[in-house]
């Protein structure tokens, strides 16, 4: 037998999927599959499947293509999320354009970014 052992391209694989699938749903999955990688990166032969910035763009992606009431506040909460792991020293988890790109539109479809503006730039500026 062929055995595989899945790496990040494997897993940012899947988790883009369940990004695309704009089901209720899918940021759920995706944001699970991610804490499993986090829990696997735990274990020496895994230590490549830590998430990374890819990872993070595509569950929060999820989120702003899901419709869910929920889906700006759980997509800034992710992006503090990396900022901080970022700033702890996980290097590969510095939020990109596609990061703040997916958080906007989130926060747009919830219809949040109005009134809520001010507090999102401060999660903006910390990244740079």
């Amino acid at each position: 037998t062929l055995c595989v052992k899945p790496n990040l391209i494997c897993f940012n694989t899947v988790v883009d999927a369940w990004a695309k699938t704009k089901s209720r749903q899918a940021p759920d999955n995706a944001l699970r599959l991610m804490e499993k990688m986090e829990e696997l990166s735990d274990l020496e032969e895994y230590r490549d499947v830590y998430p990374d910035t890819i990872t993070y763009s595509s569950v929060i992606s999820a989120y702003a293509r899901s419709g869910r009431e929920d889906a700006g506040c759980r997509a800034e909460e992710l992006l503090e999320r990396s900022i901080n792991l970022y700033h702890d020293g996980k290097v590969n988890l510095r939020p990109d354009s596609m990061t703040f790109c997916s958080v906007l539109d989130a926060l747009a479809k919830q219809s949040q970014f109005d009134h809520k503006f001010p507090s999102r730039k401060s999660s903006i500026t910390r990244a740079e």
